[in-house]
C-alpha cells in the first residue's frame, strides 16, 4: 500500500487545541493532546483511523490494525508505505484495543463523567 503523509489534527485532539486556543482552561473527560504545545509539535505522536469494521492506531512508524474476529496485525509505515512485520508488539496492541474500546466502555459504564468537587 502507498501512502501520503500529511500533517493533520484528529478530532479527537481538535477540543484540546481549540479550548487552549480561545483561552479556555477546564477539566474534561475528553482524550486526546494539546498540539499547541511545543512538546507535543516534536512528538512522532499517535494516528487512529477508522473505516467500517477496520481500525488503526499509530505510534510513529509502528501501526496496528484491529478487525474484528482477526487477530491483531502490526505495520511498519515508512516512506509512504505500509509494510507487514512478523511480530506484534504487544504493548501497541493493547494501547490500540484500549483506545477502540473506550468509547463505548466509557459510555456503558458512565466512566466519562468528572468526579463531583467535595463540599
Amino acid at each position: 500500500m502507498h501512502f501520503t503523509k500529511l500533517a493533520m489534527s484528529q478530532r479527537v485532539d481538535s477540543a484540546w487545541a481549540n479550548s487552549r486556543q480561545f483561552g479556555v482552561s477546564c477539566e474534561h473527560p475528553m482524550i486526546g493532546h494539546d498540539l499547541t504545545r511545543p512538546e507535543m509539535q516534536v512528538s512522532e505522536g499517535r494516528a487512529i483511523m477508522q473505516f467500517n469494521g477496520t481500525q488503526a492506531y499509530m505510534e510513529g512508524e509502528q501501526v496496528a490494525v484491529l478487525q474484528k474476529n482477526l487477530p491483531v496485525r502490526q505495520y511498519l509505515f515508512r516512506d509512504g508505505h505500509l509494510t507487514a512485520e512478523d511480530l506484534v508488539d504487544p504493548k501497541l496492541a493493547k494501547r490500540a484495543l484500549a483506545h477502540s474500546a473506550w468509547s463505548s466502555m466509557a459510555y456503558e459504564k458512565s466512566l466519562y463523567r468528572l468526579p463531583f468537587a467535595a463540599d
